[in-house]
Formats: structure tokens, sequence, C-alpha cells
């Protein structure tokens, strides 16, 4: 999984846990930075920390934030993060709001397109590694339920920690 400069990590953001629908979306796609030898879930903790809003909107661009809030400086977010799902993303007197901060039940893709894909679902403490079985039942879960999904994983895995 390297991305086109040949060092770090490509994948996506998807939003699940609070969606309107049942759909999850993708709300970002990063080309992030890897420092050689840290794990996956510094790599995720990464990622949680430059969504989260903060000071401002971490899918906001420093120009909408000053041009629809005035003198701001870009203090949240990754110029290594790429928000989508934009679109109809406005409050109702028409300035951007952006997305709203990664939350149990969300899930980091590493890997795009033809990468091979391994995924994370945040959950109540950290991050829990999601097999591509688990990651299409969470796709399928109501998103009402998803955070409960990711709860029942973490739980179901220390059971098989304690007994082993």
């Amino acid at each position: 999984m390297v991305n086109k400069v040949g060092y770090g990590l490509r994948g996506k953001i998807w939003y699940g846990a609070f969606e309107d629908g049942n759909d999850a979306v993708c709300v970002a796609n990063f080309d992030m930075p890897a420092t050689p030898g840290i794990g996956w879930m510094a790599k995720c903790e990464k990622i949680y920390r430059a969504t989260q809003n903060l000071h401002d909107s971490w899918s906001l661009t420093a120009e909408q934030l000053n041009e629809f809030f005035g003198d701001v400086s870009k203090e949240d977010g990754a110029d290594w993060i790429t928000p989508t799902n934009m679109k109809g993303n406005r409050a109702y007197d028409g300035k951007p709001i952006g997305h709203r901060s990664m939350s149990v039940g969300d899930v980091i893709q590493f890997g795009r397109d033809h990468d091979k894909k391994v995924y994370y679902a945040c959950a109540s403490f950290g991050f829990t590694e999601l097999t591509s079985r688990q990651y299409d039942r969470w796709l399928g879960t109501d998103s009402r339920d998803r955070s409960d999904f990711v709860s029942d994983i973490v739980k179901a895995k220390h059971v098989e920690e304690v007994a082993c």
C-alpha cells in the first residue's frame, strides 16, 4: 500500500455511525505520510486526531473558513486528507458546515482501488480491526446500530483473548 509519492499509506475514511439512512459515506481520502515502524493503532490515532473539529472544521479549507467566517487561521485537519461528499453540506444561512468529527462506529480503510484493504473501526476506547466479512456486515448494519456492532466485536475479541 504505497502511495504515488512512494511513502505512506492511502485509504478512505467512512462515516456510518450517525448518517441519515443506512448508507455509510466516504467523507475523505487520505495519502498519509507514515513514519517507518509505527503500528496500525498509531496510524488510526493520527487519522482520528486529524478528523476532530476542535478549533475549526477539519474538512473545510483555510480559504473556506476565511471566506465564510472571517480571518481565521486553519488549525485542525491535515493536508494529507482530502474531504469528499461535501455537496449539500451547508447550513441554512448558506455557509459550509463541514463534516462532523470521527466517532465510535466509523471506519478507516487503509488501501484504495486495487490495493489490499485493511479496516479499523473506531471503538469506545481506541480502534479494532475488522475482517473483510465484518466490514461488509458493518456496511449492512443500520446506522443507529453501527457503534453497538463495533462494541460487540471488541467484546468478542476480549473474550477470545481471556480464553487463550
